[in-house]
Parts: structure tokens; sequence; C-alpha cells
């Protein structure tokens, strides 16, 4: 038995002018950064403008509380394509040399956005990321695709005279951002005027998922 550990090279669209030609695999659920700016308020506590709430952070200024944070994603940095190992390697189905077959069974993958640095460490914070990344589900930054039941796989033309089967698999890939975010801290006084304090710019550095699939060649 002869198995190759290639992985069949297909064309791709890319998101980004990075170092990306020789990639061996297929982008079949990639993220799209929304051009805007895209805000997401967090609220920490009740607001109730005609008395002081006790689970409203105080303040030490006198009749000042605080409100909420608003997250603001101004900018971001592809600074690595392929950051890391793949993971959740899921193997789909084998299709022997001159077939087309179909899925017995539905299957999933997914991944998460991966904050490693800078961060603030609040939801909101995490749902200004995944929505400028376009990712599903905001408060964790995933993004998945899943491969339905009697979805067909053709065996590669490529591999047509070289290898007796192609082995499908669909796993995560990651690339590697700066993103810049800007921060504000809203305060409410005691009659209810409001006004941002302590704003300031940061970085966080993330990796943001995308889901692939690729062939291994076999001869048996």
């Amino acid at each position: 038995m002869i198995v190759c550990s290639c992985i069949q090279t297909s064309s791709i669209a890319f998101a980004a002018n990075t170092e990306r030609t020789n990639d061996k695999y297929t982008i079949i659920q990639n993220y799209k950064i929304i051009d805007d700016d895209v805000s997401e308020i967090s609220f920490y506590g009740k607001l109730n403008n005609s008395s002081i709430n006790s689970d409203i952070m105080a303040l030490p200024i006198p009749g000042t509380q605080y409100r909420l944070t608003e997250y603001t994603v101004t900018n971001t940095d592809l600074l690595t394509y392929n950051a890391k190992p793949i993971e959740n390697e899921t193997f789909l189905i084998s299709v022997p040399e001159g077939y087309s077959l179909k899925l017995s069974t539905s299957k999933t993958v997914s991944g998460s956005l991966s904050i490693i640095a800078g961060a603030e460490k609040t939801t909101a914070e995490t749902k200004a990321i995944s929505k400028k990344f376009s990712l599903t589900g905001s408060a964790t930054g995933s993004i998945s695709k899943t491969f339905a039941k009697e979805e067909v796989f053709e065996f590669p033309p490529s591999y047509t005279g070289i290898y007796r089967t192609a082995n499908f698999y669909a796993a995560v890939s990651y690339d590697y951002y700066k993103i810049t975010i800007e921060a504000k801290d809203l305060y409410v006084n005691i009659i209810g005027q409001s006004e941002y304090k302590n704003e300031r710019t940061y970085y966080v550095y993330a990796y943001i998922p995308k889901i692939i699939m690729y062939t291994k060649g076999a001869n048996y």
C-alpha cells in the first residue's frame, strides 16, 4: 500500500496580498473583512436616570456613574497567512479512481477566533472583532461549514493514472492579524447627561479562522 502525504493543489480566491501562491488546498468558508468601522457596545450594569442603581459601578466622582464601553475596530493588518498548523482535521470521504460518491451523513467543520495578545477580554470586544471579520458566532467569533448528506465528491482528474483513491478532508486554517481598536468608556452624571471619557486606542493580535478542504492521494 502506498499513501501520498501530499495535498492536491487547488486554485484559491485570496483575501489579501500576502504570501499564498503555494497553497495546496481550497478555501471553502472564508471570512470577509467589513470595510466600514464596526462598533459593539457592552453594558456593565443597568442605567436608571432617575436614581442611583446599586448594580452600576460607581466612580469616585460624586454623582457620576459608569455605564458602558464602546469598541470600534478601525484597522486590520494581515501579518501572517496560514499562521499555524491546521486544526480540526475531519475525514469526509474516499473516492476511487473513476468514481463520484455521495456523503452518507452530513459533516461539520468549525473553528473560532483566537485572541492571543492585547485584548481587554470583554464580550463586546470579541463581538466587535467578530463583526469586522463577518464571523458567524459573534460572541465567540466562530466560522463553520456543513457538508450536507448526499453532497457529491468526484475523483480529481489530476490524480488519474497516479493514485487509485482520493481521500477528502476538511480542516480549519488561521491567518494572523494585528487589529486596531478604539475604546470609549461612557459615564453619566446624576441628571442623565452622558459623555465619553478614558478614550484609548490599542492593538489586539488574533488568529482568524477559515475552513479549508483538500485531498490526499493513495494507492489501495
